[in-house]
Formats: C-alpha cells, sequence, structure tokens
C-alpha cells in the first residue's frame, strides 16, 4: 500500500479537474514524492481548490489549475502557510522570483 498515494488521490478527487487532468496532477505530485510530510486540499473560496504538498524542506507547493507554485518561504507546516497576513497563502505573488518559483504544468491534451 502506497500511503502517500493513496492521500494524493483523495485530495486530487476534490480538485475541478477531468480525470485525465486528475491523473496528470497525480504523476507530478508523485515526483515529489519522497520529500512530501504533508498534504492537505482546500478550498479558496473563489471556486478553486488547491493540493498543497508540505515539503521536508519547510517549503510549500501550492497545485491549482494545473499550476505549480513553490513557495518563497519556509513554513513549519501547512497551517502556518494559511497564518501569515503578508507571505504564504494568497500572497506568494509579493514574494521574490514570482514567476522563477511558478509552472504550468503541460496540460494532459498537449502532452
Amino acid at each position: 500500500m502506497d500511503k502517500i498515494r493513496d492521500i494524493l488521490q483523495k485530495e486530487i478527487n476534490h480538485m475541478n479537474l477531468s480525470d485525465k487532468e486528475k491523473e496528470w496532477v497525480l504523476d507530478r505530485c508523485l515526483f515529489h514524492k519522497r520529500y512530501i510530510q504533508e498534504v492537505e486540499s482546500v478550498n479558496s473560496g473563489g471556486g478553486c481548490w488547491h493540493l498543497l504538498l508540505h515539503l521536508k524542506n519547510k517549503h510549500i507547493i501550492n497545485i491549482t489549475d494545473l499550476r505549480e507554485e513553490y513557495s518563497y518561504d519556509k513554513f513549519e507546516d501547512i497551517s502556518d502557510y494559511f497564518d501569515h497576513e503578508d507571505k504564504g497563502f494568497g500572497w506568494e505573488y509579493l514574494r521574490p522570483n514570482y514567476y522563477m518559483r511558478c509552472s504550468q504544468i503541460a496540460h494532459p491534451t498537449y502532452a
């Protein structure tokens, strides 16, 4: 049994993606598998699901709408990522090197 894979599949199911896109996101997450400490999915309130991966190096990867965002700062856990008003969730675009820390996950249709 692969615990991380099972958790990821459960959390990805919340996301508003096609089955093929969910499969694509799962593959991308499994790329980070050995570095993952915690996984959580949340609805930001705007109808958008976010898959959050807390890595062993204390950074967060936020995957939403087939975009992957790597946090600038380090966080103790996913809750810590939400608790900062000037950094963390919703504020990454204001932190240095935003576009270098983000990437579009190739759309399965074009892969």
